[in-house]
């Protein structure tokens, strides 16, 4: 049997955290922009900006983030973010070899990227070089090798880099 205290504390645990989701909730519907946090390990690309929109390489499809998203978390495989800081008319497109993004219930979006670069600043000569080279080693590496892994990797990630500035 609770003790009357116990159940008191169980009630005041329960009610604080319906007011905590109803609180994530207003916030959300109240929203017009989405916070966006973008980052490397050595840069900040965008820190608690406004945006209309962003555009997510997630590893189990691509998905567009809004004001009021649903809250995510999604690990990213090699694409383009697009962010859309006013739709179609101010948008810019980065790179990203992999990370994780986390959309918060509150319209705030982390995205922390091993690696990021704005897709004019990819050589195309360059990312296919690096496409060819490692399907080379993809095609040579013995079956089931942690070199064959690797160039899988390569292969995977150089692929989308020249995906990503025929696009541009």
């Amino acid at each position: 049997m609770l003790s009357a205290t116990s159940r008191l504390a169980a009630r005041a645990l329960h009610t604080s955290a319906r007011l905590s989701a109803a609180a994530a909730d207003q916030a959300a519907a109240t929203a017009t922009k989405v916070t966006l946090n973008l980052t490397t390990p050595y840069q900040a690309f965008y820190k608690g900006a406004e945006v209309d929109l962003v555009q997510i390489p997630g590893v189990i499809g691509e998905y567009g983030v809004t004001a009021g998203h649903t809250p995510v978390l999604s690990q990213l495989k090699p694409g383009v973010i697009k962010v859309h800081v006013e739709r179609e008319k101010d948008v810019h497109a980065f790179f990203t070899a992999g990370g994780f993004a986390l959309t918060h219930a509150n319209s705030v979006t982390d995205i922390a990227c091993v690696e990021l670069v704005k897709v004019e600043d990819i050589d195309p000569e360059a990312a296919q070089a690096g496409l060819t080279k490692f399907q080379a080693q993809l095609a040579a590496a013995p079956e089931g090798s942690e070199e064959k892994l690797n160039a899988q990797i390569g292969v995977d990630t150089h692929a989308a880099m020249v995906a990503a500035v025929a696009s541009n």
